[in-house]
């Protein structure tokens, strides 16, 4: 086969890849979709105010016990995809230094979770059994570790089928609660835990062809993650931070019905969880293997293949209001004003965090690039909270949206400075 030919055939696998991706997670999101309108639909704003807040808590909290330790093993990894060794030294190494952050985190974020429910009315039993179904999910994330090497080998429709799984079985287990009177705010967080368990199964089960079935790791592959990782730190507590904020400050200062309204609004950006997924799965092992004489060409054909579902996303939810009114239901005719804004933070929060993978795969986020993403973006929230504090669902839109555009516009200074200095770095041999 002539090297033209052979640059053919590659050039035809990356369309077919996105297209068997983007097919399979659609299949996926629908189903979600589902779920997540219907538990809209199901629980009472009240007990939708409490399974929100759970949701959110615990994917800060699951963010703080990974650290990024599972995503490492795709970077770290590189092109030895077929050294089965260095694949499964790896994931040791990120399964281990998981477990132990974990066993730090899970303690401290029930003192943290009554701490921040502290002015809500509900009784402490309900917090209680709110926090089980959190501590549960971070624990039961661990094992989306054995996802990377199925990931690194391009096995989209094996991920595909696995998140399938996980959320018809989310689907099934909520159905069967609400019809058997039994979903409720921490009822719903408990599916979706042990929906988080049964892909992690799945994933551990379909990677075994591509690693070693052991457990042991050294201590440089440890030292190599922790390296790896640690110049992240800063910037995923910003994040938790981040996700925390806005609903953080609603349950001190706003009410009940408002932090409800935030997180069905919330629901309606869910189809950029499509695109989202996009970035583990195509972007960051694409953008890894990029050769440097292609990384800024690669970058930023990347780039633009974001903004445009985010565009749409966007043009559909801000001028076409009849379809998010439909899927969120008539409790929640007294959004319809915030669609515009409810749609355009989490659109150009999706583009930035698609700027954060490939910064974050090529290596470019040091300390001081994460210094100064954070000091940029915290000065921008104070300014906004010193002019006026959010504590309404509007309030609270806007400052997401401004602290979006913030992220945004530092992540693509990074990109830009790191594709100069790769450029350079070639040019000088």
């Amino acid at each position: 086969m002539s090297i033209a030919s052979t640059r053919g055939a590659k050039g035809l696998q990356l369309p077919k890849l996105i297209a068997t991706f983007l097919g399979g997670q659609a299949l996926v999101q629908a189903v979600s979709m589902v779920l997540g309108f219907a538990i809209l639909h199901w629980l009472t704003k009240e007990e939708y105010a409490k399974y929100g807040l759970a949701n959110i808590f615990q994917g800060a909290v699951t963010i703080l016990a990974e650290l990024g330790f599972a995503g490492s093993v795709v970077a770290l990894v590189g092109a030895r995809i077929t050294e089965h060794d260095v694949v499964t030294r790896y994931i040791n190494s990120a399964r281990r230094l998981r477990t132990r952050s974990a066993l730090i985190m899970v303690p401290l974020s029930l003192v943290a979770f009554f701490l921040l429910t502290k002015n809500r009315d509900w009784s402490a039993p309900d917090k209680f059994l709110l926090w089980t179904g959190i501590a549960s999910g971070v624990i039961l994330n661990g094992w989306t570790v054995y996802r990377a090497p199925l990931l690194m080998h391009r096995k989209v429709k094996t991920v595909a089928a696995d998140d399938f799984a996980n959320a018809t079985f989310r689907l099934i287990m909520s159905t069967a609660l609400y019809f058997g009177k039994a979903l409720n705010g921490w009822t719903a967080s408990w599916a979706g835990s042990l929906g988080a368990a049964v892909a992690g199964s799945l994933y551990k089960w379909h990677s075994k062809p591509y690693r070693h079935d052991h457990n042991d790791s050294d201590t440089e592959s440890l030292k190599e993650v922790v390296k790896f990782v640690g110049p992240l730190w800063p910037g995923m507590m910003f994040t938790v931070f981040q996700a925390q904020i806005g609903i953080g400050l609603l349950a001190v200062f706003g009410t009940t019905t408002a932090m409800a309204d935030l997180s069905a609004l919330g629901r309606l950006a869910q189809l950029l969880t499509v695109f989202g997924a996009a970035n583990t799965a195509l972007v960051e092992p694409a953008i890894a293997r990029s050769p440097k004489d292609r990384l800024a060409s690669r970058c930023f054909l990347v780039l633009g293949l974001a903004c445009g579902p985010a565009t749409v996303l966007f043009l559909v939810g801000a001028f076409v209001p009849a379809v998010s009114l439909l899927l969120l239901g008539s409790k929640y005719n007294n959004v319809v004003g915030e669609f515009p804004i409810a749609y355009a933070g989490p659109c150009v929060s999706y583009v930035a965090s698609v700027v954060y993978a490939i910064n974050t795969v090529r290596g470019w986020i040091g300390w001081k690039q994460a210094s100064l993403q954070i000091s940029f973006v915290v000065v921008t929230q104070l300014l906004f909270i010193l002019v006026k504090l959010p504590k309404t669902t509007h309030l609270v839109l806007v400052f997401g949206f401004v602290s979006s555009l913030a992220a945004l516009f530092i992540a693509l200074c990074v990109m830009v400075r790191g594709i100069i200095t790769s450029r350079r770095q070639e040019q000088n041999g």
